[in-house]
């Protein structure tokens, strides 16, 4: 019988590529905002549900069975095709989310279309994750604004509301450590520095 293998993700890559992202497409100002680098990208349109129930009814599709078919509990749609002519990828928000659900949302189709996924997969979705965290909470700006470089009390909802991303997500990279990509490290530091030194918001 033969073995069944898992496939694995690429942590590192995913965390690199946000990286370089940060670099290439980021202006340094703070929270990173992923509808803006979204727009930035050839071929890429960002669309509101409305927007898209509207293109969805043109071609004969049902609006509302397109959350479902992509597993039920989903914030936001990558959808490829063509549109006069060109390819096109829409990437849809479904309605009801907070800013927070909205920014990761938004950031985690990024690192799909930026890492080249080509089909859904846990490892795919869990690259993406990686990406949206280090795209949304650079490590080097979260260090230049914790300069203990551990959360103090206060820190959480004052970083929170700086980085727009929920708690959750600063607890989970102050558990791993801060880590990230440190060959980015001098380049991300100067990136932010200005952003950071602004003082709180």
């Amino acid at each position: 019988m033969p073995q069944l293998t898992r496939e694995r993700p690429d942590l590192t890559a995913a965390a690199e590529a946000a990286c370089r992202c940060l670099l290439s497409l980021w202006n340094g100002s703070l929270p990173v905002e992923p509808a803006v680098l979204l727009r930035a990208l050839p071929g890429v349109e960002l669309l509101e549900w409305q927007q898209a129930s509207f293109l969805l009814r043109e071609s004969g599709h049902d609006p509302m069975a397109l959350p479902a078919a992509f597993g039920g509990r989903v914030s936001a749609i990558k959808l490829e095709g063509e549109r006069y002519g060109r390819p096109v990828t829409d990437i849809v928000l479904l309605p009801g989310l907070m800013p927070t659900e909205r920014h990761f949302a938004l950031a985690h189709e990024l690192g799909h279309i930026l890492l080249k996924h080509e089909c859904e997969s846990q490892a795919a979705d869990r690259e993406a994750n990686c990406f949206a965290s280090q795209l949304l909470l650079p490590r080097a700006a979260a260090l230049l604004l914790l300069p203990k470089g551990r959360l103090l009390p206060g820190d959480l909802p004052r970083l929170a509301r700086r980085f727009l991303v929920e708690p959750g997500l600063i607890r989970q990279a102050e558990r791993e450590g801060w880590q990230y990509p440190r060959a980015f490290s001098d380049e991300l530091t100067r990136l932010f520095a200005r952003s950071c030194a602004e003082g709180p918001t």
